[in-house]
């Protein structure tokens, strides 16, 4: 007998995810709730889904990168838990830097800041200008 399908997807929808699952599935009735764990370029984050939420079969997530992995847990009323996965795989949003260029950027900013620190000091001890050459 095969097991029993929560038919769980995630599609992007305005800049969010939106994880939907199929509200009439055989293992949600009577379901005292759900995890969803969702895995966002290493960081866990688990919703807790009541019977209410089930009921809509959606849930929204702001994600911090371009693929995350979901995984539902339902406990059923009776019998064993129910669990389903799915991946995301999306595209960029354009103008919305990805996570790891904010973090490329903060990196630069930072190198920036100790080479500017290491810069040339004249006599009197002040910074000499950027255009300055030794000659």
């Amino acid at each position: 007998m095969a097991a029993p399908s929560l038919a769980l997807r995630a599609a992007e929808e305005e800049e969010m995810l939106a994880i939907r699952w199929d509200r009439a599935a055989k293992a949600l009735q009577g379901a005292r709730g759900a995890d969803i764990e969702i895995l966002d370029q290493g960081r866990r984050t688990t919703l807790f889904c009541d019977p209410e939420c089930l009921a809509r079969g959606l849930a929204i997530y702001q994600p911090t990168s371009t693929t995350v992995e979901v995984r539902m847990r339902v406990v059923p009323a009776s019998g064993p838990a129910v669990e389903e996965f799915t991946r995301f795989v999306g595209r960029r949003v354009p103008g919305k830097p990805t996570t790891e260029e904010v973090a490329a950027s903060a990196k630069k900013e930072q190198i920036e800041h100790e080479v500017a620190e290491c810069a040339p000091r004249s006599r009197t001890g002040a910074r000499r200008p950027k255009s300055w050459k030794p000659g």
